[in-house]
C-alpha cells in the first residue's frame, strides 16, 4: 500500500515524460499518431524489520500508461547506525536487507518499454520499524537570517517523544533540503544546531531516532520545517487590568486598553488589533 504520510517528510520529486509521435505519408498527409507514453513516479516510504530480507514493491509509486521496466536501483544515503544492502531490480521492485537501526534512501529509475526516451526517477526510503509507523509529527521553527538555533527534540515533540529513543548522532545523519547548515548533532541532549544562511526562505531538516521495541531495533523519522526571515513577527503582550469605575446596568462604556498592550514589532510599522 502506498504510504501517503511520506509526503509529510519529503517534498515529492516527480519526473514525468510524455512522448507523442506524428508521421506523414509521402504525399504529406498526416497519419495516425503513435500512442502517447506517460510515465510518472513519486517518492515513497517502506517500513521493514531488521535483518529480514524484504521485497520493496515500487509499483504503488509508479503511474504509467503502458508497460514499463525498472532499470536501476542505487543507495544514495544511510541515516542511523545500521547497515543497508539491496539487490538488483527484480520486476517492479528490489530486495532490501537492513541491519540494526537504519533508514536507507534509494534512487530508482524506470523507463517505458514503448519508448526509450520516456524515463523517470524517484526515491524510496526503507526504514527499520517494528510497529510499522515510523513517522513523527512535524516540527516548525521560525528564525532570522544569520541566526543560530538549537532545536531540542525532547521539548518540540513533548509529550509524544518516544521513550528510550536517541537521536542519530552524526551531522551526516541529517538530511538538509534548503540553505544553511547543521553544525552540531548531540545524541545525549537530543538537540540539533542549525545556522541559517544570509537569505530568506524555507529549509527542511530530516532526522532519525533510534530505539528498541521488544529487543528489536526500531527507527523513527521526522522533519523540521525552518522559516528564515529578515525579522520575526512576535506575539504582542498584554497586562492584566480592571476597570475601577462603577458601571450601571444597560450602560455603554468605552474602555481604552492601549496603554496595557505592547508589541515589539511595531517599530517595523506593525500594529495590534483587539479581537
Amino acid at each position: 500500500m502506498k504510504n501517503t504520510r511520506y509526503t509529510h517528510i519529503f517534498s515529492a520529486v516527480m519526473l514525468a515524460s510524455v512522448i507523442t509521435a506524428c508521421e506523414s505519408d509521402d504525399a504529406g498527409t498526416p497519419v495516425q499518431s503513435a500512442p502517447e507514453v506517460i510515465l510518472d513516479v513519486s517518492n515513497g516510504l517502506q517500513p521493514v524489520s531488521s535483518d529480514v530480507p524484504t521485497f520493496i514493491d515500487l509499483s504503488p509509486f509508479i503511474s504509467a500508461k503502458g508497460d514499463y521496466t525498472l532499470v536501476g536501483v542505487k543507495q544514495i544515503k544511510n541515516q542511523g547506525t545500521g547497515s543497508c544492502q539491496h539487490s538488483a531490480p527484480e520486476g517492479s521492485g528490489f530486495t532490501a536487507t537492513l541491519g540494526g537501526g537504519a533508514a536507507c534512501h534509494y534512487q530508482y529509475d524506470v523507463k517505458s518499454t514503448n519508448s526509450s526516451a520516456a524515463v523517470a526517477t524517484g526515491e524510496v526510503v526503507v526504514v527499520v520499524s517494528v510497529p510499522g509507523d515510523p513517522v513523527m509529527k512535524p516540527i516548525s521553527v521560525a528564525m532570522q537570517q544569520d541566526e543560530t538555533v538549537v532545536i531540542d527534540l525532547d521539548d518540540e515533540l513533548s509529550p509524544d517523544y518516544p521513550s528510550g529513543y536517541v537521536l542519530s548522532g552524526e551531522i551526516s545523519d541529517i538530511t538538509l533540503l534548503g540553505d544553511g547548515q547543521v553544525t552540531d548533532v548531540n545524541e545525549v541532549a537530543n538537540t540539533i544546531t542549525y545556522v541559517s544562511a544570509g537569505t530568506q526562505g524555507y529549509t527542511r531538516l530530516i532526522y532519525t531516532l533510534e530505539g528498541l521495541v521488544g529487543g528489536e531495533p526500531d527507527m523513527k523519522i521526522g522533519n523540521i520545517d525552518i522559516s528564515v526571515s529578515d525579522n520575526l513577527n512576535h506575539a504582542p503582550s498584554a497586562e492584566n487590568w480592571h476597570y475601577s469605575d462603577m458601571v450601571d446596568t444597560e450602560t455603554t462604556v468605552t474602555m481604552d486598553v492601549a496603554p496595557f498592550i505592547s508589541d515589539s514589532d511595531t517599530y517595523n510599522g506593525g500594529g495590534v488589533d483587539t479581537v
